[in-house]
């Protein structure tokens, strides 16, 4: 994981509503290239499900 990744990751925690234009827009990167970025973490790292936490409750 680099430095982009983190960004992305923490892009995506502050709002995980942003489409893959708004963040690559924002890095400068391409589409393409932002998507094989994301579908990099779940093959490398842990990162197997996303949650829904919503006033403690989980979904």
């Amino acid at each position: 994981m680099d430095e982009i990744d983190l960004k992305i990751i923490l892009l995506l925690m502050n709002n995980s509503r942003l489409t893959y234009r708004e963040i690559s827009d924002y890095l400068g990167l391409s589409v393409n290239a932002l998507y094989k970025r994301v579908q990099g973490f779940f093959v490398k790292t842990n990162i197997s499900i996303f949650l829904f936490l919503f006033n403690n409750y989980l979904f």
